[in-house]
């Protein structure tokens, strides 16, 4: 159960994802105010390119590029091919691919 009253009691609205009302209702006190003394408003951009990536996405990608099967990467890596298909799925997601080749033209291309 969510509970909706503040530090202080006030009553305040449950908020969608996390995020606080940009108006909110008569009386509450938007959460951003009640944590931090400032009302601020900031939607985060998604990071792209390279360093979007995290280190060992871009250590999975290398090895990408040789003609081996995700099980020999994993076993070079010392992880699980489920680990290996993982990081995988979300490199390709940064980068905006759906291929094996395309991600290693990618990689290749942003030099890793």
């Amino acid at each position: 159960m969510v509970d909706k009253t503040s530090i202080s009691g006030t009553v305040l609205p449950i908020h969608t994802a996390g995020q606080a009302y940009a108006n909110p209702p008569d009386g509450a006190t938007p959460l951003e105010e009640t944590v931090t003394g400032t009302t601020q408003h900031h939607t985060p951009t998604p990071a792209t390119g390279v360093g979007a990536l995290t280190h060992r996405e871009r250590v999975v990608l290398a090895e990408l590029g040789e003609d081996i099967t995700l099980e020999e990467i994993a076993r070079r890596l010392w992880v699980t091919r489920n680990t290996v298909k993982s990081q995988l799925r979300s490199a390709y997601r940064k980068m905006g691919v759906s291929t094996r080749a395309e991600a290693v033209a990618w990689a290749q291309a942003h030099g890793i």
